[in-house]
Parts: structure tokens; sequence; C-alpha cells
């Protein structure tokens, strides 16, 4: 997650690429959360298999950033992984608390093409009555609402940093 990090560094800090990125920038945000945003999932309140059910590989399919604020992950605020540059997104869940995301994207911004493919390790762990989870990567730990998980799909909310953001896995 590092090489998303200093990406976003480099694009808020350069005035003259700040205004044409701000989609882009979303997304990143959205990827650089996606470490904790993937790994979680929840299936009802206090079930006993919920984690379980989040062990897995995951493949992210489409996010959402609540951009008006209403707390709601509205219909036009959604847009598939595809349509952001993402060629793979997968995370692997495995039991005892560990994981890893693998992650590629290549998308172009002011005429420059950036290539991303990164793999990182995780921890995770269940966290009240298992409808949040916990991933720590990099010495961050960040708190996730698990919103759906079923056998093939898994939601995250996440609401670092104010804004409410969304990450949909299948299987």
């Amino acid at each position: 997650m590092f090489i998303i990090y200093q990406f976003v560094y480099i694009f808020i800090s350069n005035p003259k690429t700040h205004n044409s990125m701000n989609k882009h920038l979303v997304t990143i945000i959205a990827l650089a959360a996606f470490a904790g945003l993937s790994f979680a999932s929840c299936s009802k309140p206090g079930s006993s298999s919920s984690s379980a059910t989040v062990v897995g590989t995951w493949t992210m399919q489409r996010q959402a950033t609540d951009n008006n604020g209403n707390g709601i992950a509205d219909a036009s605020e959604w847009s598939t992984a595809a349509s952001q540059g993402i060629t793979l997104a997968t995370l692997t869940v495995n039991s005892g608390g560990s994981g890893s995301e693998h992650y590629k994207a290549s998308f172009t911004v002011a005429g420059t093409t950036y290539n991303i493919d990164t793999m990182e390790n995780f921890t995770w762990a269940l966290e009240n009555s298992n409808t949040y989870i916990a991933v720590t990567q990099g010495g961050t730990t960040t708190h996730m609402h698990l919103d759906t998980l079923t056998a093939n799909l898994m939601t995250t909310k996440d609401t670092t940093g104010g804004t409410a953001s969304w990450t949909s896995f299948t299987r």
C-alpha cells in the first residue's frame, strides 16, 4: 500500500494535476483503504460462523464513495473495479487471522500512465459481535463495518477520514 499512498501524496501536493485528478484520486484513496475494506464481511451479528464465512478468496467488484454525504451508497456513487482501471484486486483471508491482498491497476492521469502491481500481507480480527472487522497492515489498523456477508458476497463500509466508502467483493 506504500506505493498507493506515495502516489496520492504526489498528486495532492502538485497543483497542476490536482484538478484533473479528482475522480482518480477518490478511486486511489478508496484503493488505499482497500487493504482494510477488503478483508472483512459480516453474516448476522453474533453468528459464530462469521469468521469461517470471511475466510476464503475474494475479488473486488465495485466501490462507492458517499459524495453527497447522506450516509448511503447511492446507485450513482458506485463504480466498477474495471472502470477504475483495476485489473486485479483479490484478497485471500486465512483462518487464524492472517491474509494477503493482490492488487493491479493501470490508469492515465494528465497524460502519464501508471501501472501498479502490489501484494501485501495483513492480519484481521472480528469485533463487536462480528459486526466489525479490524484489519492491520503496515502498522495501521482500520475498523470497518461489515454491511453484507453471504456465501458469495461481502460488502464493507469504512468511515475513516469522515467520508463513508464501501467495497463489494464476490467469491
